[in-house]
């Protein structure tokens, strides 16, 4: 479902299907694309060609005002602290854990896997906020793209003619290689 705030509650991180305590804020989630650039020395302009799609990496503000969201904090950070035990997938053993939330979703970003945890940082009294850095897990997918070719130019009628005179001299040479 595409992102819409009024419809869609963007104040819950899930995780594994388990939802965040307290409120939860998205930051710099991002559908992010590299591009080479080419051009000739000494030449404005030129083009450029696709290269991947970037990994993004989401920041997470989980903001904590009652002694109940503390302790559902400190269950639910226990997933979030556990160390990945093999090279990858989104599994928890992979470090990845699937992810929900509107606007990731609207992304494309369905798994996250950690990359920061931060202190809690009193913001007002009895107001905390822990922020957690995000990277997003994205299976390799071949997307190599080649620039499109440049047109022909147009022929030049004189071109064509020395053309033709070219090859009717390779004809000769050829003939008289054979001694004809």
């Amino acid at each position: 479902m595409p992102f819409n705030p009024f419809r869609n509650p963007v104040d819950v991180l899930e995780l594994d299907g388990k939802p965040s305590p307290g409120l939860c804020t998205i930051k710099n989630a991002a559908d992010m694309r590299e591009w080479l650039e080419r051009g000739g020395y000494g030449q404005t302009g030129g083009f450029s060609i696709f290269r991947k799609r970037r990994l993004a990496h989401p920041v997470a503000e989980f903001r904590l005002t009652t002694a109940e969201q503390w302790d559902a904090w400190h269950v639910w950070s226990q997933m979030i602290k556990r160390l990945p035990r093999s090279r990858g997938g989104v599994t928890p053993a992979g470090g990845y854990l699937r992810a929900a939330h509107p606007i990731l979703e609207d992304l494309g970003i369905v798994a996250l896997g950690v990359e920061e945890i931060g202190q809690p940082d009193q913001v007002e009294d009895g107001v905390w906020v822990i922020v957690v850095k995000f990277i997003q897990f994205h299976a390799p997918q071949v997307t190599l793209a080649k620039p499109e070719a440049t047109k022909p130019r147009p022929v030049d009628p004189v071109e064509q003619e020395i053309e033709a005179l070219n090859g009717e001299n390779q004809a000769f040479r050829d003939r008289l290689a054979r001694g004809r």
